[in-house]
């Protein structure tokens, strides 16, 4: 992990998903810069700067560590390292508590850490890791809460909840579900043992205050989130109500083949478990040999495939999503062999963490090492960007057109940006063709980037798009990307 994190450490962000990663990485950027925390700059649709999505605690902690003279995508990848090796703090909290034995954390860990989707997304500027390490605190202290009746893990609880769910609202609701069972399980053992009702009703509801108010703090993001998002005459159309459909899916969805084969069986499997997915599964059959250890395993498989039930969409697109509900499944592998572990049969848990970890390290090497270790000093975005830069002034902003709205240019030029979305309606663009610097505000327009011809993915708008770059003065290129200046600009 660490190894393959040093090889690409400064690496510019133009692996996969770099549309997702350089939207990440230009809010701290301008953060730096002096922008505002909360209400924060994601310049790629135009003046105003500000639309944002998740609260950006991961955001301002990269920030922070920046500003220790850190180059900015370095911070980016060592803080998200740093949160998933931290999150196996609550997962050596949840083994301790609920009696699982050293073995199975230690078989948990190792599978945790060699996880192909693991080793490369950590090594991103992404938000996965950070949300992922504050639902499993969350996790864990609700059961550390339940198991010791200590009440400063209610505390614990809340806090980390509240930090889940302003990350990264998608990942807590598995999280949620475990928490849920795990409280009735635990709640209802206490009862049947015995425990008075006065001492456990308090205990049901810090879970219950543990969980709700999280949640409602999440929500009062979404919507604080969304009305500035309304001030962006584009930033409209990226509100909760207008992506829903976008972040739910559809029923049809959720029983197709697509789903289950393309997604689940082909794609998230092996990207979690490596050349060894079939074995792996089959590895879960120890637990049949104990009622307790079959009840967490079921309930861990439950909570690996919650998500592509809820977020079904999101999980057929993204395949970064399932960073965070693979822990779930390694952690079901995890005390499957810790039951292996169990008796004389020890020496077998051994070779079969030792076989499964070897396989996802060279399913990682096979799938996703390139990546790591690619040369993109001329790849012509980075290059494009590189230009663009050089040819403005820092105040200035740039117009991108043929990169639907992704971050990658703006971040790499370094310069606030309107990257024009295909789907933005025909008035928005009527306008922007009146009068462009409309939508940058008082940063001045100093020119135009587009590689290719204008895309026929703009509709009726194309033919008066390529209008405007052929007026404009071709300054820069490489490769079919050019950097035109706007008139009156040398």
């Amino acid at each position: 992990m660490l190894w393959v994190l040093w090889l690409g450490l400064n690496q510019p962000l133009l692996d996969q998903h770099h549309f997702r990663q350089s939207q990440t990485a230009i809010t701290v950027y301008w953060i730096l810069q002096g922008g505002p925390w909360l209400a924060y700059e994601t310049p790629v649709l135009g003046h105003p700067w500000a639309i944002p999505f998740e609260f950006p605690l991961y955001q301002l902690t990269v920030a922070a560590v920046a500003k220790m003279g850190i180059p900015l995508n370095a911070a980016g990848r060592l803080v998200s390292v740093a949160f998933l090796f931290a999150t196996l703090w609550p997962l050596a909290m949840l083994t301790r508590d609920l009696k699982l034995g050293r073995t199975t954390f230690l078989a948990t860990a190792i599978l945790f850490l060699c996880a192909p989707i693991h080793v490369y997304w950590a090594r991103t500027f992404m938000i996965e890791t950070t949300a992922l390490f504050f639902a499993a605190l969350w996790l864990a202290a609700i059961v550390r809460l339940l198991v010791r009746h200590d009440w400063r893990w209610f505390a614990v609880a809340l806090a980390a909840g509240t930090a889940a769910c302003l990350s990264k609202s998608t990942t807590f609701p598995a999280f949620g579900f475990v928490g849920g069972v795990a409280a009735a399980a635990l709640l209802a053992r206490a009862w049947w043992r015995g425990a008075p009702l006065l001492r456990l009703i308090p205990l049901a509801a810090m879970v219950l205050a543990a969980t709700l108010v999280p949640l409602g703090l999440g929500l009062w993001w979404v919507a604080y989130s969304d009305r500035i998002k309304e001030a962006n005459l584009i930033g409209r159309g990226l509100t909760s109500a207008s992506l829903a459909g976008w972040n739910w899916g559809n029923w049809q969805q959720r029983t197709s083949a697509q789903l289950w084969l393309a997604t689940v069986r082909l794609r998230a499997l092996p990207d979690i478990l490596g050349f060894v997915v079939l074995p792996g599964l089959a590895v879960l059959g120890a637990c049949l040999t104990s009622w307790r250890r079959l009840g967490y395993t079921a309930m861990a498989a439950i909570a690996f495939l919650l998500p592509f039930l809820l977020f079904t969409n999101l999980h057929i697109v993204h395949n970064y999503y399932q960073v965070a509900n693979a822990i779930f499944l390694v952690a079901a592998i995890g005390i499957a062999i810790g039951a292996v572990a169990e008796g004389p049969t020890r020496p077998i848990a051994v070779v079969l963490v030792a076989v499964l970890a070897t396989a996802q390290l060279a399913f990682f090497h096979r799938a996703f090492a390139p990546h790591v270790v690619q040369d993109f000093s001329n790849d012509k975005m980075l290059r494009i960007a590189q230009l663009a830069r050089d040819a403005t002034r820092p105040d200035e902003a740039i117009l991108v057109i043929n990169s639907d709205w992704a971050a990658t240019i703006p971040y790499h030029a370094e310069r606030r940006g309107l990257v024009l979305p295909h789907w933005t309606r025909q008035p928005i663009v009527s306008a922007l063709l009146a009068d462009p610097q409309k939508a940058f505000g008082p940063h001045p327009l100093a020119g135009v980037i587009v590689c290719g011809e204008v895309s026929a993915a703009y509709g009726a708008m194309q033919e008066p798009l390529q209008r405007l770059v052929d007026g404009l003065v071709p300054r820069q290129s490489f490769a079919d990307c050019r950097y035109l200046a706007v008139p009156g600009r040398t």
